[in-house]
């Protein structure tokens, strides 16, 4: 039997090295979330865990400027 409507869950596992000299851990974080944010970082690759826990790396860099209709259709 196919079940419709289902949803899956997946976790979404974004990571980045900072090389920068950081006084604490929260301030490594709003770095971090400072990259994150910027629409013109290149930090756009995720590694995706559905729930049979086959793990999947999403990297968006070279379809970067593709993705806005994609987004907002979310």
């Amino acid at each position: 039997m196919i079940k419709e409507n289902t949803t899956e869950e997946y976790t979404v596992t974004w990571t980045i090295q900072l090389d920068a000299k950081v006084k604490s851990p929260r301030e490594a974080a709003l770095r971090a979330l400072k990259i994150q944010r910027d629409k013109e970082s290149e930090a756009v690759c995720f590694k995706v865990t559905d729930s049979q826990g086959r793990e999947h790396e999403i990297d968006f860099l070279n379809e970067i400027d593709c993705l806005d209709s994609e987004l907002e259709s979310l």
